[in-house]
């Protein structure tokens, strides 16, 4: 009884983590081209 219920717990933090680390690449990549949009513009 204890492990069916922690697996599904454990799979969940496993999977908030990698959306929380896929949120985040996708932030510093459009962070990256919105500055180097930027940059273009400027020149």
């Amino acid at each position: 009884m204890e492990r069916e219920v922690n697996v599904p717990n454990v799979d969940s933090e496993y999977i908030s983590a990698n959306q929380l680390r896929y949120y985040l690449i996708v932030v510093a990549i459009t962070g990256r081209t919105i500055h180097f949009c930027c940059l273009l513009s400027n020149n």
